[in-house]
This record gives C-alpha cells, structure tokens and sequence, in this order.
C-alpha cells in the first residue's frame, strides 16, 4: 500500500505516478484509436484490456473509500453485485455484439473486480481450463490438427482466424463464443457466491488509532529473546 499508508494521498509521492499513469492511459488509447497502423488495444480480441486497466482504477477507489470512512463491507458489497452484473452481462454476448457493448462489460466487471478484495488468479486457472477444454470439444478436428502442438489452444486460434477462409472463421468465432459463454457462466457462478459471503458478514468499523495494551516493550521483548537463546 502506497497511498494513504506510506504517504498521504494528497503528497506528491503519491499523486504523481497516479497523475502520469493516467496520462500514459489517455495517450495509448488516443494513439491506438488514430495512429495505429494494427491497433491492439481497441481490437476486437484485446477488449479484455478495457475490464483489466479498470481493475487498478476502481481499486483506487475502494482504498480511498475505506480510509476516509473505515468501513470496507459496503464497498465490497456494491463491487460484488456489479461484479455479478458485469459476468451475467458477458453471458449474452454474440458474434455479432457491437465492440462498444463488449467495451461496456468490459469495464462493468473491472468496475466489479477493482471495488472487491476478490483475487483474480481463479479465474485465469479455472476460466483458462474451461476454454480450452469446450474449444477442443467444439472446434472441427481439421482446424484442431492446423494448431502447433503444445500451445495453448485460444491463444493459436486466435492468431489463425484471419488465414481462415469467410466460413471457417465465422464458424470458428461461433465455436469461440460460445466456449467463452461456459467461461462467464463460472465466472458468474463464483462471483455470485463472494457475494452470498459478504451478505453474510458483520460490518466491523476499522480501528483509526494504535491500541497502546497492543504495543511491543522492544526492550521486554529483547530481553526475552536473549533469555531465550541462553535456554
């Protein structure tokens, strides 16, 4: 923790990587929009992007939030049911759905995910395992053999799609999609239960002062430790 912790944050310290990040941000998402020859960060297989740069944003948020007011369960709660809002939403994607629609979600589960305390390394293992297992059992077995052995399967399909011909590529975007909509089924799943968890919670105002019975006597504590080494 930097902010609030470390430095206040209205310090410099603090406010001025936030400042440039934030500039850098603009200025990619400019440069990609109006220069790039082969954008990546607007295409339409990088709009993951979008929900992850939201995630350390709206985590700002929730650490601001819960210093200024040292409760963290309504936060939490209001970031679980966005959370559950931005999964369910991603359910009823199509090949067709409009980029700024999966934009839209995009940042409506970051939103979910950066206001929650919610880890996000289930998700790449468990999501990860359900893709590759429902695109290699809906892909046709000559697009399959056409993938290097050894790689992970979204990723080489991804890379393919434009070398397939009109019909192979809407097929296989078809096969893509809804192998993702297993993924955001889970996805909706586990957030859905985080969120029965927190309903369940007790709203515990965090301490803003040190409890002086709660200090160590370094003193004390040293002349433990040596009575415990000469043991």
């Amino acid at each position: 923790m930097w902010g609030g912790t470390r430095f206040a944050w209205s310090f410099p310290q603090t406010l001025i990587p936030l400042i440039v990040g934030a500039l850098g941000l603009v200025f990619s998402i400019y440069y990609e929009a109006r220069f790039a020859s082969q954008p990546s960060f607007l295409g339409g297989v990088a709009t993951l992007e979008l929900g992850l740069i939201s995630i350390p944003i709206f985590g700002i948020s929730q650490g601001v939030y819960i210093q200024k007011t040292g409760s963290y369960l309504p936060i939490n709660l209001i970031g679980y049911v966005i959370g559950v809002m931005g999964t369910g939403l991603l359910i009823s994607l199509k090949v067709t759905s409009p980029f700024a629609l999966i934009a839209l979600y995009q940042v409506i589960i970051g939103c979910g995910l950066g206001l929650t305390s919610a880890t996000t390394a289930w998700g790449v293992a468990i999501g990860g395992t359900i893709l590759q297992n429902e695109l290699q059992k809906g892909l046709p077995e000559g697009v399959l053999k056409s993938l290097p052995k050894g790689t992970q399967v979204a990723f080489s399909l991804i890379l393919k799609i434009k070398d397939l011909p009109p019909e192979g590529a809407t097929q296989v975007k078809e096969v893509f999609t809804q192998s993702l909509r297993g993924v955001w089924i889970s996805a909706t799943a586990f957030v859905g239960a985080g969120l029965l968890v927190v309903l369940g919670l007790k709203n515990v105002p965090l301490r803003k002062t040190v409890d002086a019975k709660w200090g160590i006597d370094r003193d004390d504590n040293q002349n433990t430790n040596n009575d415990y080494i000469s043991l």
